[in-house]
């Protein structure tokens, strides 16, 4: 993700919900250049731990490979 949600809904709380009713899933985010954007990578973080999931954070394409490799690891 390149940022907070900027369409008007609280996309956390969307996430909370459908655990709450048994969807199942599991969301790792990849935040890229956002390293002081704290409230965007609050809100990434939250959808994340929401679902069981993981936040990573990625400044470069070597961040950015390395987090989605990481992600891939887990899920395998």
């Amino acid at each position: 993700s390149d940022g907070a949600e900027t369409c008007g809904g609280d996309p956390c709380a969307y996430v909370d919900r459908l655990s709450r009713i048994g969807v199942k899933m599991k969301i790792d985010i990849v935040g890229l250049g956002l390293r002081r954007d704290k409230e965007a990578k609050e809100q990434l973080n939250c959808i994340a731990e929401k679902s069981g999931g993981k936040y990573y954070d990625a400044e470069t394409s070597a961040d950015l490979i390395k987090s989605i490799t990481d992600s891939v690891k887990q899920a395998v």
